[in-house]
This record gives structure tokens, sequence and C-alpha cells, in this order.
């Protein structure tokens, strides 16, 4: 009967939600590697860019954006789509994009005549000249050790962008030292071990 037909699309709803959970849970590594970077390159794309960097937190907010979406999914699957998953998946859904917007906002912007920099959950963009950095401090850690090294830009009003050496700014670090070394600045080289 009609009690029956229901039971089963109740039945069949749970197990798209459960195929879900696992889909998203798998995925969730390979969003986290592509997303944010791509986001980044279509909404600051410039050729007068060299790297648009995006520091830990942004990755970090990306991610907790996307486990809402797996709890919600889990959510709807194990309790079997009642009021309350349905009511916390919304929320938890709108929660997720404000998460995505925000961390899509952020970024470090390095180039031949400036450094950008929109922090997370803020609106302005403070914009450096290479003549306000005072020095360059880099971190270096040894091959043998887990872990990148770590550059940091230090400005006159004791701001500090730090940068992990990763596959972004490893091509851009000796042009980064020449263009500071050239405005008469120096470049500490320190032990990033014990940093």
């Amino acid at each position: 009967g009609e009690g029956d037909f229901c039971m089963c699309r109740r039945y069949e709803n749970k197990h798209i939600f459960m195929v879900a959970s696992f889909g998203i849970a798998l995925l969730i590594p390979v969003f986290l590697l592509l997303l944010p970077s791509s986001i980044a390159d279509v909404l600051y794309f410039d050729r007068a860019n060299w790297i648009i960097y995006l520091p830990f937190e942004i990755y970090l907010t990306y991610g907790i954006g996307l486990l809402l979406w797996l709890v919600s999914s889990l959510l709807l699957w194990l309790l079997n789509l009642n009021k309350w998953s349905i009511i916390f998946t919304g929320a938890a859904v709108l929660c997720s994009g404000a998460l995505f917007y925000f961390a899509s906002q952020a970024y470090i912007i390095i180039k031949d005549d400036s450094i950008a920099v929109k922090s997370l959950f803020q609106s302005e963009e403070k914009v450096y000249s290479w003549n306000e950095i005072e020095k360059v401090v880099y971190y270096e850690v040894p091959p043998e050790q887990k872990g990148n090294s770590v550059i940091q830009l230090v400005f006159t009003e004791d701001e500090i962008i730090e940068l992990s050496e990763n596959g972004y700014v490893a091509p851009i670090k000796t042009a980064m030292f020449d263009k500071v070394r050239k405005l008469e600045k120096e470049v500490v080289y320190a032990d990033g071990s014990a940093k």
C-alpha cells in the first residue's frame, strides 16, 4: 500500500545520503587541495601578480565548511531525514557558504610594486610598498627535517607577513630577496628547525 511506498522512498533517500556522506568524505582532501587556490586565481588573477598566497587559516576555514557538509549529510543519513537533521543541514549549508565566502576574500598578493594583504574576516585590504619592509628573516628548515622553511617580511610598523615556503613561494624567493637587497634592506638567515 501507500505506507510501504513511503517507507521504501525514505529508505532510498537514506541510502542517497549515506553515499553522499562517503563521497564528501573522499572528496574533502581533493577539494582542499584545489578549491582555495582555484577560487583565488579566478577572483584575483592579474598578470602583475607574482603569487596569490593563501595562509593556512584560509585552508582551515574551507576545511571547516566542508566538514559541515559532511556532518549534515551524515545526520540526514543517520537520523533518517527527521525534522532536526533537516533544520541542522539548512543551518550548516548557510554557515559553510559564509565560511567559503570569507575564506575566498582573504589573501596575500605579492607583485613587483606592492604586497596586498586581506586577513580572514577583515573587510579592509592593507597594501604595502616594498620600501616599507625593514628586513626579511628566512627561517630555513634543513631538508632532512619535516616542514617548510618560513619567510617573514618585517615592516617598519612591526607588522609581519609570514610565508611558508611551499610550491608557490619557492619559485619567487630569490626575486623577493633580490628586491629587498636592492632597496638596501637586510635579509637575515635564521635556523628554522626551532621555529
